[in-house]
């Protein structure tokens, strides 16, 4: 008689040296049971090596840029005002207003408002070509066979 381990009429089967126990009264098989695992482990292997190379390249260029300069307009405004006290600048619009004051004798020290300079910025764009060297890295990566 064969010992199919899948025919379970058998009273006894062995795999391998695992018996199983079959008790048709009490309705019942007793199995041993095993299991299989798999493992998976790096190894490491050389595959080859590379050389990695850097170097500078130059290059000339020209390029057109916008510089931006600031012309100031001065001017003087007479005044000629009394004054109780001294007043920081102020701006008016796009000026810059600065108060000079003078002392004067009268027959008491009387603050004068002499004049007020006017700072005006009348900024202008100008395009301009540039010459000049720039520079860059390249990396050059070459494989090496064995």
């Amino acid at each position: 008689m064969t010992n199919d381990p899948y025919d379970f009429n058998q009273e006894t089967f062995s795999d391998d040296g695992n018996e199983a126990d079959v008790r048709p009264d009490s309705g019942s098989i007793n199995l041993s049971l095993a299991e299989e695992t798999l493992e998976a482990h790096v190894v490491e292997r050389r595959q080859g090596n590379v050389r990695i190379n850097t170097h500078v390249e130059t290059q000339r260029v020209k390029a057109a840029v916008d510089l931006h300069s600031d012309d100031y307009v001065i001017e003087h405004i007479e005044m000629n005002e009394d004054a109780d006290e001294r007043r920081g600048f102020w701006y008016e619009g796009d000026s810059l207003m600065i108060p000079v004051y003078e002392e004067v004798l009268v027959t008491q020290t009387q603050l004068v408002l002499r004049e007020v300079i006017r700072l005006r910025n009348k900024g202008h764009m100008e395009r301009v070509n540039l010459k000049g060297v720039v520079r860059r890295d390249v990396v050059d990566i070459t494989q090496i066979d064995d």
